[in-house]
């Protein structure tokens, strides 16, 4: 097990409830698999530095986890296949 951080912008025009739904899917991935969510902090939202998928704001969420490294290719497909996601990043710490 190894510690990560996952930072991941959400659309903007999302209902609170929807965009619940969209980080509720990233924890439960890692919860699946055996994972520790550390810490989950919503940054709110942000104007993005360029236009992604029509969007200019969005809101961004950093989370701190402790997982399996086999498991992060599994993480990073939920991200693309979510196309509430905007954009990610996990980084090893």
């Amino acid at each position: 097990m190894k510690d990560y951080e996952g930072m991941f912008v959400i659309r903007p025009d999302l209902s609170q409830e929807d965009t619940d739904k969209a980080v509720q899917a990233i924890e439960g991935i890692i919860s699946e698999n055996k994972g520790e969510l550390k810490d989950s902090s919503a940054w709110g939202k942000r104007a993005l530095a360029y236009e992604m998928k029509g969007c200019t704001e969005g809101y961004y969420r950093l989370i701190h986890f402790r997982i399996d490294p086999r498991v992060v290719a599994k993480l990073e497909k939920a991200y693309k296949l979510n196309e509430n996601i905007l954009k990610y990043l996990i980084i090893r710490i």
